[in-house]
């Protein structure tokens, strides 16, 4: 059997993304919270409390990988964008839909010029996420990617803030990729060496449906990719090398439906191989090896992670189909840039969809024994 060495830098052969569940005493103190009963201070310390605990169950579980589990957030990524400078809360006359459903609201506007805060929540709290964190393990920081931002602050009612701080919109971009720059740089600072930038934007070039209705509306999307990768591409420029950075591209999951459906093909050629990124999390079907014939794209010595265990059903997955959609990956990618991971996180709006914290459990389990059967 070919000897293949142990990952001693992220991406890990087991790996979590996304959320955890929430114990029932920290979504009750943020109810709390939300209704003036105790102060964001006092949110805070439960918080804190709560990804200690959290921190050591993935320690026992032994992952390589320590997070704060999405304890903190009301958004995956609006919390991260409302702590910049020049970014304020909004509302959209025209939510987000999934499948028809009204989602959410809420977003972000320009209301200045974009800008890195060096007072950011985010720096507190991976300070803390970092001072809990066993030695041996990687704490890693989660943010949402720059090209999200921009997307957010482009969409819809949003749009005509633009105007009254920037003459074009490339000086938008430029202001957003600094902004994102000096903060990573911040993190590196703080000993932040694991970073992973979770997107939607890129999933949605995968939608066939959606990409023709954006080009009925005369958008290019040629372009607009290219804006997202130069968001990409600068934002990351003069980073240290040592600082792992990874993107995952996730598609949205609420209720029963994926926002972004289809195969990675549309976007492969210029988002995996013009990026600067260290690995890329993928979510792929287990019963449909020629999806991965996109990780051809993928440049030589970079990682790729597989999303293949669910977070969304109890039912534990067939340990050999598992494996399978994992050799079925390495014809394209070599097995020793290949790891396993959850397809996302496991907090959920909808309760129908939420495993219980044992079955969480599971599941991780199984990410890790089948990584030890595959890897050694």
């Amino acid at each position: 059997m070919e000897y293949i060495p142990q990952r001693i830098v992220a991406p890990f052969r087991a790996e979590v993304v996304g959320s955890f569940l929430r114990p029932a005493y920290l979504d009750e103190a943020r109810r709390q919270a939300a209704d003036g009963i105790i102060s964001a201070a006092e949110l805070e310390d439960v918080e804190n409390k709560a990804i200690e605990a959290l921190v050591n169950r993935q320690h026992t579980m032994g992952l390589d990988v320590a997070t704060s589990g999405g304890y903190r957030r009301g958004y995956w990524h609006l919390d991260f964008f409302y702590g910049l400078n020049g970014v304020e809360r909004s509302e959209l006359s025209r939510p987000y839909l999934y499948d028809g459903d009204k989602v959410s609201a809420d977003s972000v506007r320009v209301c200045g010029k974009i800008s890195f805060n060096p007072g950011h929540p985010v720096f507190r709290h991976f300070n803390f996420l970092q001072s809990v964190t066993p030695v041996g393990q990687s704490a890693r920081q989660s943010l949402p990617s720059p090209a999200q931002l921009f997307a957010e602050l482009t969409r819809g009612d949003n749009k005509s803030a633009i105007g009254k701080y920037y003459a074009s919109i490339d000086t938008l971009i430029d202001d957003i990729a600094r902004a994102y720059r000096q903060t990573l740089m911040e993190l590196y600072e703080l000993g932040c060496r694991n970073v992973i930038l979770d997107d939607c934007v890129w999933g949605t070039f995968c939608d066939r449906r959606l990409m023709e209705l954006v080009e009925k509306s005369g958008t290019d999307i040629d372009a607009l990719q290219d804006q997202y990768l130069k968001l990409n591409v600068d934002a990351l420029d003069d980073v240290p090398e040592d600082m792992r950075i990874s993107t995952r591209i996730y598609r949205g999951f609420i209720h029963s439906s994926w926002y972004a459906e289809d195969s990675y093909e549309p976007i492969a050629e210029k988002f995996f191989g013009r990026t600067r990124f260290d690995a890329f999390y993928l979510r792929f079907p287990l019963d449909n090896p020629e999806a991965f014939s996109s990780l051809r794209h993928i440049p030589a010595g970079k990682q790729v992670v597989l999303g293949l265990i669910s977070p969304r059903v109890p039912e534990l997955e067939n340990v050999d189909r598992v494996k399978a959609a994992i050799m079925a990956a390495s014809k394209y990618v070599p097995l020793s840039d290949l790891c396993l991971s959850t397809e996302c996180g496991f907090s959920t709006p909808n309760p129908e969809l939420r495993l219980t914290e044992q079955q969480q459990w599971d599941k991780i389990q199984l990410v890790r024994d089948i990584a030890r059967d595959v890897w050694g």
